[in-house]
């Protein structure tokens, strides 16, 4: 008996020290998934660029590491006759489906799954690997929306949502994901989209990084083993991702859709989970990406052990919900110079960004709103209480940098100064700005009219201004030229003066900056207002009543700050194209 004991002892103090207890609870973290991703990651495309040639690539390169072990497939065409492929990867009994990008404009996830595939393929001897490929059947439908990838654009080129489309079936990708779950009876199902990236997770302010749902079956949102079973799942990927991302995952917020295929496949008897990639701070889109692979793949584990069913689903109920927008910039508690005239006033300012293109980067700000938001949060707060907002004015040069040196300090003079752009006499020959140069400001060209306006030089400027681009035209002096190519000519004394600091009030270049922006025919500047790109200046009021700017922003990023230029941002750009 003493024997017995003693050797009890020593298994207990073994399990201890392993950090286990002799009940040991199952295992839904496994850390080295992290670096796995980085080691394994196939999807190297910018989520905003990946289009169907591109995932098509992708698929075509796994067959060739996969050999017999992954089998890809043409499983339908879109309305546009793109192909829907569906990727397989093992052999067992348990049928798992997923589906991404039924919404064209939601990416993250896509890229994820061949990152998953990917690994999956390479490590099919590992330890952690050998139960997926043994128990379960993966079957993954990469894009499912190929026509709205193309275009970046939610729903499909019917201009249907294809994800409201369960009941109908009157979208061709609908029956593609209808037809694959009569064919296969799949046990689980991954429903996988992108989220509106400001949602914050309940009352907390925190942005929500990833939401989670188990989708209702009924009005009533009742629960049955179906639906208990995409619970634990949920439960798996909270402890799964609450290492890296605790405090900013969230339940989504959608009551009962019978017409949505998350909802649908529930009631048909399909345990699924939808999986909402959110916002994030920095690196949004390889976080999340990688976010994704690391809950895809413990969850194929928990699935394969069976250690989900040991997974708690009242973890579901406990995690907040999805709750109000959060901004990506707020200024709070400046005075407000609008640009129009106005007696300043006192505002919380927001700022959002937003793609300048479907394929471009998220670098435009835009403000959201102004007033009283200190009920909401926001990613970054710039510490400016007390300070005037006024938008950043328009500079017109008499002469060309005449290099990159030149550019860099006239930039860095003018900024100084609150102004966000410059504009540069046309001329044929230099249209485009010194090569290798930074460029934090706004930029363009004007058509300087002399006296008379008619002369052949004119004339011939005025040619070449047609296919060059001019944000307008400065009328010199002598009699203004009318109606030429569309443009409206300034009279020179109508554009404000350089302003000296510190000034004795708000200087007139931003008072007037409205008036200067629309007369020379620039939209969305010059003011502060909802939807107006974010230029903006902040000026500091000093003990004896005179303003001095303490910081300039240009598309709502911080490119000067008391007296200095932030030269690892680049933000400007060209104002005026070609007309």
């Amino acid at each position: 008996m003493r024997a017995r004991r003693l050797w009890t002892s020593v298994l207990l103090a073994a399990l201890l020290w392993a950090g286990q207890s002799p009940a040991q609870s199952p295992q839904f973290h496994f850390p080295f998934l992290k670096d796995a991703w980085v080691q394994n990651r196939l999807c190297t495309t910018p989520l905003r660029q990946l289009r169907h040639a591109e995932v098509v690539r992708y698929l075509e390169t796994l067959q060739k590491t996969a050999g017999d072990l992954l089998r890809v497939e043409e499983v339908g065409r879109s309305v546009k006759g793109r192909a829907i492929f569906l990727a397989r990867v093992g052999r067992g009994d348990t049928k798992v489906l997923l589906w991404s990008q039924m919404h064209g404009n939601e990416p993250t996830a896509t890229a994820a799954l061949l990152d998953v595939l990917n690994f999956l393929v390479r490590n099919r001897d590992s330890g952690f690997v050998r139960p997926i490929l043994e128990n379960l059947t993966v079957l993954a439908v990469p894009m499912l929306n190929p026509d709205g990838a193309e275009v970046f654009r939610r729903r499909n080129a019917q201009g249907l949502d294809i994800n409201r489309d369960a009941r109908d079936l009157q979208t061709p990708e609908g029956r593609v994901l209808f037809g694959l779950k009569e064919r296969f009876h799949p046990q689980f199902g991954f429903n996988l989209h992108d989220q509106n990236g400001r949602r914050t997770v309940g009352k907390t302010g925190k942005i929500v990084a990833i939401a989670l749902l188990a989708p209702p079956f009924d009005w009533e949102a009742n629960d049955n083993p179906v639906r208990i079973r995409a619970k634990k799942i949920v439960s798996v990927i909270y402890q799964a991702l609450s290492p890296y991302i605790y405090g900013h995952i969230a339940r989504y917020d959608a009551g009962y859709m019978p017409r949505a295929f998350g909802d649908s496949m529930q009631s048909w008897g399909v345990s699924t989970v939808l999986i909402e990639s959110g916002g994030w701070y920095r690196n949004r889109d390889d976080f999340l990406q990688q976010l994704n692979f690391i809950a895809l793949l413990t969850v194929f584990r928990a699935i394969a052990t069976g250690s989900y069913t040991e997974a708690n689903p009242g973890l579901y109920d406990a995690i907040p919900e999805n709750d109000r927008e959060l901004y990506d910039l707020l200024l709070p508690d400046v005075w407000v110079v609008d640009g129009l005239g106005h007696p300043a006033y006192r505002a919380d300012v927001a700022v959002n960004f937003h793609p300048a293109t479907p394929r471009g980067k998220e670098v435009v700000g835009k403000i959201a709103d102004l007033g009283d938001l200190n009920i909401f949060a926001a990613k970054d707060t710039l510490p400016v209480k007390d300070l005037y907002l006024a938008p950043g004015a328009v500079a017109v040069e008499k002469d060309w940098p005449v290099n990159a040196e030149a550019w860099t300090e006239l930039q860095k003079k003018r900024l100084g100064q609150g102004y966000t752009a410059v504009l540069f006499p046309f001329s044929a020959e230099s249209r485009n700005l010194p090569q290798g140069a930074p460029v934090w400001m706004h930029w363009g060209t004007y058509l300087a009219l002399r006296n008379p306006p008619a002369s052949e030089e004119d004339s011939l400027r005025l040619l070449l201004s047609k296919n060059s681009g001019v944000c307008g035209a400065v009328w010199m002096g002598g009699e203004a030229l009318k109606g030429v190519l569309g443009l409206r000519p300034v009279a020179k004394d109508f554009l404000p003066s350089v302003p000296d600091w510190p000034a004795p009030g708000i200087p007139d270049a931003f008072v007037r900056a409205a008036k200067v922006y629309r007369a020379l025919g620039i939209p969305a500047r010059g003011r502060v207002r909802i939807g107006q790109v974010a230029d903006l200046v902040l000026l500091q009021k000093r003990p004896d009543g005179r303003f001095q700017p303490v910081m300039v922003l240009v598309k709502g990023h911080t490119v000067w700050k008391n007296g200095r230029v932030v030269e690892d941002q680049v933000w400007g750009e060209k104002l005026c194209g070609a007309r």
